[in-house]
Formats: C-alpha cells, structure tokens, sequence
C-alpha cells in the first residue's frame, strides 16, 4: 500500500481534527479521499493536508439571511 494512504483515524490525528469531523467532511465529498467499502476512507496525507490548507485560506461567507 502506497505509504501516503491512511485510514481515517491516523489521517485525523494528522491534521488535528476529530475522526467524525473528517468523517463527515469525506462523506459530503469535501475532502480528498478514497471511499473502500463498507463506509471506510483512505487519505492521501499530502493532498488532505494541502486540501484543508486551501480551505482555512479561503475567506467563510457570514451572510446573514434576512428574516
């Protein structure tokens, strides 16, 4: 196995974030992964962790909706 591939606890643990919270983010299909079966991910460390970098430099709309 490609030594860059991790499952997804290993992979959380990484970049600092809860299993769920990547869980979450692999299945709405806003992280880099590979889905194996049986709800099971592997990650690519360097594209998840480029990925994440690219998010956390991309500003978060605060729109506010009028009611």
């Amino acid at each position: 196995m490609d030594e860059n591939l991790m499952p997804l606890s290993r992979a959380a643990k990484r970049c600092g974030v809860s299993a769920a919270w990547l869980r979450k983010e692999a299945e709405a299909g806003r992280v880099p992964c590979l889905p194996v079966g049986n709800g099971r991910f592997l990650f690519d460390s360097i594209a998840l962790v480029e990925s994440l970098r690219e998010r956390a430099r991309t500003p978060i709309s605060h729109e506010v909706a009028n009611v």
